[in-house]
């Protein structure tokens, strides 16, 4: 089940029910997404103008040969690497 923040609450803390998938004890994607997001909304606001942040997916993204240019581009194109911090979490089966 996916979980999203809702848009009237878009500082709101979310939980998931464990960190593991339960048949394969492997880390649970969803409560790795949660768990980003949380950290991220745990900065405050003054604060994040030092940080760009990226969604677990890009590495994915990044890893397929179709579209690895596409995310170079939108790198280069946003200009993350200006900011003080890049928090870019990598999630690898």
């Amino acid at each position: 089940m996916a979980h999203s923040i809702p848009s009237s609450q878009p500082n709101m803390i979310m939980e998931c029910n464990g960190p593991f998938h339960h048949t394969k004890q492997t880390l649970n994607f969803t409560c790795f997404c949660i768990s980003c997001m949380n950290l991220w909304l745990s900065i405050p606001e003054d604060k994040k103008s030092s940080f760009t942040r990226l969604d677990p997916l890009w590495y994915t993204l990044y890893s397929s040969d179709s579209n690895k240019e596409k995310v170079l581009n939108w790198i280069k194109k946003k200009d993350i690497f200006s900011r003080k911090y890049v928090v870019f979490p990598i999630v690898q089966w």
